[in-house]
């Protein structure tokens, strides 16, 4: 059986999402990579993609980003 992974990302784990996702590579790419879930990767990448004083992206960008 494989080992559990923590529940919360490391930090290694978010600049990798941050690489993948500015080479255009997909969310279910990414958690694969990862070993992760794609929900899990997608609320990282939803919280971390607004920039303070502007508003969030909506998903539909979101997916555009990634």
């Amino acid at each position: 059986m494989a080992p559990l992974k923590s529940r919360n990302l490391t930090f290694p784990e978010r600049e990798e999402i941050a690489l993948e996702c500015a080479r255009g590579t997909g969310i279910r790419a990414i958690a694969r990579k990862l070993g992760r879930s794609p929900s899990s990767i997608s609320r990282e990448i939803r919280r971390n993609s607004a920039t303070p004083g502007r508003p969030r992206l909506s998903r539909q960008h979101c997916a555009a980003a990634c």
